[in-house]
């Protein structure tokens, strides 16, 4: 399949038995709100701090869990976009409220079509409105799956960083968008698919690769990569000054009622004593401090979950 222009999203064909196959359950999930939210950190590692938290949202019918990309394209098909991700929207932001979350920032994902719907931004700013949520921790992230073209959708997403919501590109292909699409808007983050990152460490191709889109891209100081899961990942993306990531090395998504509140601190905590073991200025009585206190984050951790 070729990659479309624009957004470089890839439109995978949805057969007609698939389309009816998944009428009724994109209806229940609607009628019946039945979906929830899972929450993976995105993480500044030259700060080590959570910059913020992937809004994954699971539809589920009868138990199971929907594919969640499929699910998205169905939709769209049936130009039910608008509903699904005002849906989306609603249980990201609801659900964290009264929780350790409540003022976290949110990628949350919305489809190119519903931005250019009149109802969105009124729509989602009531929402905002109605859970005593700040703009500021809104971050719209347009999916990658459904082409579109930067230039159409600058004067909305203009108009939504006027109200303090930021917006992030995910997966772009960066091959498919000319520089007439960079220069009609400047997001505050761009995602690089984890597909260019996993064992990236050991790949001299997936290296080529992920140099010539740095080359290509107009703000490396923005970019966010995907699928970090190993150290050595994270070690040579921090060498290339990329001060963003994603993935399982720093916690998988989880629901509220999964999430250990201390799981990124570990990870972070982990990845600095990693660091200082590698410095030979590093005293010892550094190292043994800092290991101390991930022991007792861990400790706490093992508490939280009930294991001791």
């Amino acid at each position: 399949m070729k990659p479309q222009p624009g957004g470089g999203g890839v439109i995978i064909p949805i057969t007609p038995l698939n389309y009816i196959e998944a009428d009724p359950s994109l209806s229940w999930v609607l009628n019946e709100r039945s979906l929830f939210t899972m929450y993976q950190p995105i993480v500044d590692h030259q700060r080590l701090t959570v910059i913020g938290y992937e809004a994954l949202s699971r539809p589920h019918l009868g138990g199971h869990v929907l594919a969640p990309e499929r699910f998205f394209q169905s939709a769209g098909m049936q130009h039910r976009h608008l509903e699904v991700d005002l849906l989306a929207l609603r249980t990201a932001v609801g659900t964290i409220q009264e929780s350790p979350l409540a003022r976290a920032t949110l990628f949350i994902n919305v489809m190119p079509p519903t931005l250019l719907e009149k109802k969105f931004i009124p729509s989602l700013l009531q929402l905002l409105k109605e859970y005593g949520c700040a703009a500021q921790q809104i971050v719209i992230e347009i999916i990658e799956y459904i082409s579109y073209d930067l230039r159409v959708l600058a004067p909305i997403l203009r108009e939504l960083e006027a109200h303090g919501i930021r917006v992030a590109l995910d997966d772009v292909n960066l091959q498919e968008m000319g520089m007439d699409e960079w220069n009609a808007f400047t997001p505050a983050y761009v995602k690089l698919d984890r597909k260019m990152i996993q064992g990236i460490s050991v790949s001299q191709h997936k290296q080529r690769m992920l140099d010539e889109a740095l080359q290509q891209l107009p703000w490396q100081d923005r970019v966010i990569v995907e699928g970090i899961e190993h150290e050595e990942d994270l070690h040579y993306i921090e060498q290339l000054g990329i001060r963003y990531s994603q993935g399982f090395y720093f916690g998988l998504p989880m629901t509220l009622r999964q999430m250990p509140w201390l799981q990124s601190t570990i990870a972070l905590q982990r990845h600095e004593l990693f660091l200082l073991s590698r410095q030979r200025s590093t005293k010892k009585e550094e190292i043994l401090k800092k290991s101390q206190m991930l022991d007792l984050n861990l400790l706490a951790f093992h508490a939280f979950n009930g294991d001791l």
